[in-house]
């Protein structure tokens, strides 16, 4: 072959080469937009189900206000009709029987419109007894008054007294009567005083805390009916989150505990959370190795004085602490930072300047790992909270013994002793910290981290103040 055939057949090679390459990104972004395009697809469908839900639970529930009004119309219908039939049997001139029958059908008739009926056909009674001046107000202070007295014998019953002829007196029927209608209705519906947030004190409830407890019901009740509407597996998440709301104010292990019977987590989500605890667990081995190292560290002296223990053989605690470097590097990235796919030598080495390392000084890198510490801490503690509220389980003895573990993890690092000046009492004051969380604190004198507990903060306040 002459050199000028070789030379075409080269050029024509790399042509055909440079086409297939174009021809290889182009499927690429054409796959990347059909992928995206399918993603898009795929959350209007998912938009579409939850608004197709919302219409039909919206439906529901207009149709069972609907079907209430409805049976509470015919109940107030029966209730007149009976009130009609007894009124007929009463002697005309009997005033106080009649006041009894109508305190006693009187709450009977709860539709609005029925009760104006109502009303209007006991005005007509009313009128048809002698002396009729006063006797309309004198029916209603009557029925008032067997009001009192059946209200009296129900507070006697529970140990109360009140006496109706003061003020205070009244007060207190009034408070007893509203703790029992709210108490009728919890005790009605299987809902406790705890879920509606109120905690009623010598069977009493003020007109504010009653209107606070009939609102917490009306919700509940409306998230019950809801909750019907939905699958099996809706209703076992809520259920999970609503024990986890319940304890939402007690420490961390608690509420993992009561996550249990909750969603199983997805394949993704067990193993960022099984990434970031190995984290933890790693990042523990290097600061032990780091300790075991037995040789100076420092810019420059940490590698030279390396070497020399390589050519003594006597290495082993540099390997051990390298190894240990090597295997926490992936897991702070994809447990902690959120990293997806093959790490590239640029990521692997940005992500070990997160961590301790030769060429630092021994203050310098308990500085570096309290950090990461801490923020494989805040992210532990972030992703456990935020699935157990969902509804996920994470009960297991290994997660509430992660949690546990987390308790004396250092929620803030102070890079000098002149930061926690500047900044430890605004971030106690804020609740950025609280008392009983762990602190960590670089002393520059004693070139070392300190780890602290963090006290109430009256006891940071001088004297006398």
């Amino acid at each position: 072959m002459s050199f000028a055939s070789g030379y075409n057949a080269g050029m024509n090679l790399t042509a055909q080469l440079r086409a297939d390459s174009r021809a290889r990104r182009q499927e690429e972004r054409q796959a990347t937009l059909d992928e995206r395009a399918e993603k898009r697809a795929k959350v209007q469908d998912e938009i579409n189900d939850i608004k197709i839900k919302d219409t039909k639970n919206q439906i529901a529930r207009q149709q069972k206000v609907r079907i209430q009004e409805s049976l509470n119309r015919a109940a107030s219908k029966v209730a007149v009709a009976r009130f009609n039939e007894t009124v007929k049997k009463l002697d005309p001139d009997d005033v106080e029987a009649y006041a009894d029958v109508y305190a006693e059908h009187a709450p009977q008739v709860i539709d609005p419109d029925v009760r104006k009926t109502f009303q209007n056909i006991h005005a007509v009674h009313a009128a048809n007894y002698k002396e009729r001046e006063g006797t309309i107000s004198y029916l209603r202070k009557e029925a008032k008054r067997k009001d009192v007295v059946k209200t009296l014998d129900e507070m006697d019953a529970r140990g109360l007294s009140a006496d109706p002829s003061t003020p205070e007196g009244m007060e207190k029927i009034n408070g007893y009567k509203r703790y029992d209608m709210v108490n009728k209705q919890i005790e009605s519906t299987g809902f406790t005083w705890d879920q509606t947030g109120i905690q009623p004190t010598g069977y009493t409830l003020s007109p504010e805390k009653m209107a606070v407890a009939e609102q917490a019901l009306q919700k509940l009740n409306s998230e019950r009916e809801e909750k019907k509407l939905k699958t099996p597996t809706e209703r076992q998440r809520i259920d999970a989150a609503t024990r986890v709301k319940a304890v939402e104010t007690q420490p961390l292990p608690i509420r993992l505990e009561a996550s249990f019977g909750g969603l199983p987590m997805d394949q993704n989500q067990r193993e960022g959370l099984a990434d970031a605890m190995m984290g933890m667990d790693l990042l523990e081995d290097s600061q032990r190795a780091l300790e075991e190292l037995g040789v100076p560290t420092g810019k420059g002296v940490g590698y030279v004085a390396s070497q020399i223990m390589r050519f003594a053989q006597q290495d082993i605690s540099v390997a051990d602490f390298e190894a240990a470097v090597t295997r926490l590097i992936p897991k702070l990235a994809r447990g902690t930072f959120g990293e997806v796919g093959v790490l590239t030598d640029v990521d692997i080495e940005a992500y070990k300047k997160t961590v301790a390392s030769l060429g630092q000084t021994k203050g310098a890198n308990e500085l570096v790992m309290a950090h990461t510490q801490a923020l494989i801490s805040k992210n532990l503690r972030k992703t456990l909270t935020l699935l157990s509220s969902q509804g996920y389980d994470v009960s297991s003895p290994t997660f509430r013994a992660q949690a546990e573990k987390l308790k004396r993890s250092p929620r803030k690092v102070y890079r000098s002793r002149d930061a926690v000046g500047r900044y430890f009492k605004t971030d106690l004051e804020t609740g950025a910290i609280n008392a009983g969380d762990y602190v960590a604190i670089y002393d520059d004198k004693q070139k070392k981290v300190i780890t602290q507990e963090v006290q109430p903060l009256e006891t940071y306040k001088p004297k006398g103040n």
